[in-house]
């Protein structure tokens, strides 16, 4: 399931954000250090996946393992140079931080941030993440208005089809409404 528009997404899968891949910009040089490095943030609530899905996606991990997990309780940057054309570096934020705190430095986290991937879990109450979501929205808008935004609906593996349809078109309603 994706939702397109001009610079949002919202996804319904069960595991992997392949619609990040999507979003970045072509390399301008083959380095890995430089400032050409896109950068992705990986933002949501507490236990809402995003260190799992990062680890599923990047390190191999089995999807089982992730449950054994640390909670990510610090910034953790990880550079993912699967080869020289695959080059990035993923920003996984631990669900407690207010992103749109000055604490987060927000110029300089959205100011160079290629996307941003909020990870809703969708067995949760979505009401908070919703809320945080639309407050980094605009923060993260207003520093970098070329910003991509996805929204990876996780945690849809024991739902029916219908679930997930009513699951994403509930969220989507919402954050129409809201932006």
């Amino acid at each position: 399931f994706l939702h397109r528009s001009a610079n949002s997404r919202i996804a319904s899968r069960s595991g992997t954000p392949r619609a990040v891949a999507n979003a970045l910009p072509p390399m301008a040089s083959a380095r890995h250090d430089g400032p050409s490095t896109p950068r992705v943030l990986l933002m949501g609530a507490r236990r809402a996946g995003k260190s799992s899905i990062q680890k599923v996606v990047f390190h191999k991990m089995s999807p089982h393992e992730t449950l054994f997990l640390e909670p990510t309780n610090k910034l953790v940057k990880n550079d993912i140079a699967n080869s020289s054309f695959v080059q990035f570096e993923v920003w996984d934020f631990p669900g407690h931080v207010d992103t749109t705190s000055a604490a987060v430095k927000p110029e300089l986290t959205f100011g160079g941030c290629s996307a941003l991937v909020w990870v809703i879990d969708a067995q949760d109450d979505h009401a908070e993440a919703l809320a945080r979501l639309q407050a980094t929205i605009g923060t993260a808008y207003r520093i970098n208005p070329s910003i991509v935004f996805e929204v990876l609906v996780h945690k849809v593996d024991s739902f029916s089809e219908d679930q997930r349809i009513e699951c994403q078109r509930e969220l989507q309603a919402h954050l129409s409404e809201e932006l």
